[in-house]
């Protein structure tokens, strides 16, 4: 128990918490950049309010309690990994919390916009405490550094409770936006929640893709990307940091299957980048993801073999 957060990750990496107990704090683990790779919690339990503090207080300091609480701005390795964590006393008597909040980290310059949490073994006490994403984030329109959010939900402990998704043994909350939903919109419902902007996606597995053009020369601003069925152009987002990719990038979610892709220029005409840099984020939990083979781009045509040497060679040395 502590005044604010439980556990703060901050400015760290590859940390795991495992057989703890947060109760009582106004936000349960609490992780955010600027180079938090990624965050385990894993055999543990997040207690909004406690039957002790209910009991003890007649109104709690804290009455709108946070579980998990992480921000949207991070870098392509930022994320929070949950394994085996049960969220209880978020709905009750006093006051209603949430089990996950997602935030912009305040006076980061990050450009990347990506907020992943990947679950499994999870379990809530009350339906009414399901993951949501809010409008204010999720109603961004596609542009520069377009968020995503989406939050995976392994073997179903999360999904809403709604007579459609009965069957579910798994999927993903996504935020309710074009850039997010190209390619799984068919499969995903609205969670019934009012006043959501999120939806829930039984049965896929998703993975945030990353394509870091290198070129000197091109006008490279957008990228079509297909599966033979649907096709979907991407804006490119700003990303300034040279310790990783000194050059933008464009940013997708793409659920299993095989892709192809092209860059477009200015002029809306096909164009070819020198070379090409594919990333992804950590696999999810789920095994039917695509990897750097699923994604082929588009490059020039290969050149007549044999090739033809530069100059003509007969006899003798050369110096």
């Amino acid at each position: 128990k502590n005044q604010y957060s439980g556990l703060f990750v901050h400015g760290s990496g590859n940390i795991e918490v495992s057989d703890s107990t947060f109760a009582d704090n106004y936000i349960g683990v609490e992780s955010h950049g600027p180079q938090a790779y990624k965050t385990y919690v894993k055999s543990s339990v997040i207690i909004g309010l406690s039957n002790d503090s209910r009991s003890r207080f007649a109104t709690s300091t804290y009455c709108r309690p946070i579980g998990v609480d992480y921000s949207y701005n991070e870098r392509p390795w930022g994320q929070i990994n949950l394994e085996n964590v049960s969220f209880k006393g978020f709905h009750g008597q006093d006051c209603d919390g949430m089990v996950f909040r997602a935030h912009k980290m305040n006076g980061e310059t990050q450009k990347h916009a990506s907020g992943v949490v990947l679950a499994k073994g999870l379990s809530v006490d009350s339906p009414l405490v399901h993951p949501d994403f809010p409008c204010t984030l999720t109603n961004i329109t596609d542009g520069p550094s377009p968020i995503y959010l989406y939050l995976e939900d392994f073997d179903g402990a999360l999904k809403p409770n709604r007579d459609v998704f009965a069957t579910s043994t798994g999927g993903f909350y996504v935020q309710n936006s074009l850039h997010a939903t190209a390619f799984i919109s068919s499969y995903c419902s609205s969670t019934g929640k009012a006043n959501s902007c999120a939806l829930y996606c039984p049965g896929v597995c998703l993975r945030m893709v990353y394509i870091y053009p290198k070129d000197d020369t091109n006008d490279i601003v957008k990228l079509t990307v297909s599966d033979g069925t649907t096709t979907h152009t991407y804006d490119k987002s700003p990303f300034t940091d040279p310790n990783f990719h000194d050059n933008d990038y464009f940013g997708f979610l793409l659920p299993w299957g095989t892709y192809s892709a092209h860059f477009i220029d200015s002029a809306g005409e096909l164009v070819y980048a020198h070379s090409a840099v594919v990333s992804m984020q950590e696999a999810p939990n789920c095994n039917s993801h695509v990897t750097d083979s699923s994604i082929r781009l588009a490059t020039r045509a290969p050149t007549h073999l044999p090739t033809v040497a530069p100059f003509a060679f007969t006899s003798g040395c050369i110096n």
